[in-house]
């Protein structure tokens, strides 16, 4: 069995990354499970956990996450080439530098480098709750539109993904992915390639995508937004998605 790890942000396209890597027959990559207010996955392995251990699995990762890193993947399946997780890159910094400074383990990070659309998508999910569909795209949900928050989230987007790339380039080996790439054939032979899994079958998603494809869509405000983007010097992010 070999480890692996995504590392993104809220809304750069992990659970589709997620249910791509899924649909592999060698790879099985869990939830969230440092997600900071929770363990956010399969129910079998923690249930395991807590009744080997007669503790509470969340108490037991906030004590000592290292230590319960370690004892997840006792727990987890073992009849997959590749088991992984992902986890988002400003949680457990103790974590994801246990799995950087792990040789053996394969990294991927992802990056939605619109801002715009990873701000939006978040912005919506929070006011309506829902963070991913497999059917019918919900109805179109449009929000107000901050500068200054936004602001703040490009801010702390961009300097937390600053500090992971310098931890994984002092690694010196991980695949980085960006969001707009996720569907290419060519991003899923790389991502085989560097999960060492065979080339057959196509990566798939049962996904389907929840907001309008242009950001500037999103907003009941549009004026406002390409002001914010044109001082940011970034306008095409008002139409990329």
């Amino acid at each position: 069995m070999i480890r692996s790890v995504v590392i993104g942000m809220a809304r750069s396209g992990t659970n589709l990354l997620m249910s791509l890597l899924n649909s592999h027959p060698e790879a099985l990559f869990y939830g969230e499970i440092f997600h900071e207010r929770s363990i956010r996955t399969f129910d079998r392995e923690i249930e395991l956990i807590e009744a080997s251990y007669g503790q509470n699995a969340q108490a037991m990762r906030d004590r000592d996450p290292v230590g319960f890193l370690e004892i997840f993947f006792r727990y987890a399946r073992q009849d997959r080439k590749i088991l992984g997780f992902k986890i988002f890159a400003n949680h457990f910094p103790e974590v994801q530098n246990q799995l950087i400074q792990d040789p053996a383990c394969r990294v991927l990070l992802l990056e939605r480098q619109n801002r715009l659309a990873a701000f939006s998508s978040a912005q919506i999910g929070q006011q309506t709750g829902v963070w991913h569909t497999t059917g019918k795209a919900p109805e179109t949900v449009k929000i107000d539109f901050s500068a200054n928050e936004f602001s703040r989230f490009c801010k702390f987007t961009d300097r937390t993904y600053k500090d992971v790339r310098e931890r994984l380039d002092r690694r010196g080996e991980y695949l980085d992915l960006r969001y707009q790439d996720l569907l290419l054939d060519g991003t899923h032979v790389a991502i085989k390639r560097h999960l060492d899994i065979a080339e057959a079958p196509r990566l798939s998603s049962p996904l389907t995508k929840q907001n309008p494809a242009r950001p500037i869509d999103r907003f009941m405000n549009p004026d406002e937004v390409r002001r914010s983007l044109d001082l940011l010097g970034h306008p095409e992010w008002a139409l990329e998605g």
